[in-house]
């Protein structure tokens, strides 16, 4: 084991080693240079105000590597780099992790878990095959997408994450929302399996969902999207239990899944795909309001 408790740069007898352990005394910065990481099955322990910074001039080299079997456990520090890789690693954030419009990477070549109950603030994120994203705290991104099988993205109740893009674009993957994510742009769904369900505020600039998708807003919860929400594809389920606003509606392409089940807020118009299996059902108390049907 080793302990740091001066400001310094990490040992090079360090470099790609395995199976060791490292803690970071409060208030001290382990500097990595831009040819160093740690190995695998290593743990790195980060006191309170302690910092874990890597940044050079090389974006490819600036990236902290957390390997097989890796944990880096921040317990109030700060972690500063010019991106993140995740290899089979674990990262547990209980402070910040500064990235300065850099990647957060998830591999797809083994399964990594990211547990955020801090401040995480990246370039654009990609959550590989069977990985996953856990957001208890503030995550903040550029593009949010999940690659390949299966990746898992969770926000908790009472927390925030926030993208400018989002798609998951492969079978199995999953975005569970209780708390409120806004996406700036574009929310798109575009494979078998890809769902969304939102049993808390999901904001987005539009709406896309096609190929075997799945789109659910349960009771009591809120959709706002600013633009188009488009449904196709007769295997892609939309159901609202809650309500939903958005600024136009479009069902075509022979979407014949589409459930609102509650109250559907739409601003201007609502259209209806012309003789082409596509079909909006209404069932029990639940309303559609808007400006124009086609």
């Amino acid at each position: 084991d080793y302990a740091v408790t001066s400001n310094s740069p990490a040992d090079g007898a360090w470099n790609g080693r395995n199976d060791i352990s490292v803690y970071i005394a409060p208030g001290v910065t382990l500097t990595i240079p831009n040819w160093w990481n740690f190995g695998s099955r290593c743990k790195i322990y980060m006191g309170a105000g302690s910092k874990l910074y890597k940044w050079n001039n090389d974006s490819e080299y600036d990236q902290i590597a957390i390997n097989n079997g890796t944990v880096i456990f921040n317990d109030g520090g700060e972690i500063e780099a010019r991106g993140i890789k995740l290899e089979g690693g674990t990262l547990w954030n209980k402070g910040t992790v500064q990235l300065w419009g850099s990647d957060l990477f998830f591999s797809d070549n083994a399964t990594s878990v990211v547990y955020n109950s801090g401040t995480i603030h990246s370039g654009n994120t990609t959550v590989g095959q069977r990985c996953v994203l856990w957001n208890e705290g503030s995550f903040s991104t550029g593009a949010l997408k999940g690659s390949n099988e299966s990746p898992q993205i969770y926000n908790a109740k009472g927390k925030t994450l926030e993208a400018t893009y989002f798609e998951l674009g492969n079978n199995n993957q999953l975005l569970w929302n209780d708390g409120t994510v806004t996406i700036t742009g574009a929310i798109n769904t575009t494979n078998s399996g890809a769902a969304i369900m939102n049993h808390g505020t999901l904001n987005g600039a539009s709406y896309g969902g096609s190929a075997g998708i799945k789109f659910y807003n349960a009771t009591d919860c809120v959709v706002n999207i600013s633009g188009e929400t488009l449904i196709k594809n007769s295997n892609s389920y939309w159901v609202n239990d809650g309500t939903f606003n958005s600024g136009t509606f479009v069902v075509n392409s022979g979407g014949n899944n589409v459930y609102n089940n509650c109250r559907l807020n739409v601003d201007q118009t609502f259209y209806m795909g012309n003789n082409d299996g596509s079909r909006f059902i209404l069932q029990g108390d639940a309303s559609v309001i808007c400006n124009d049907f086609v």
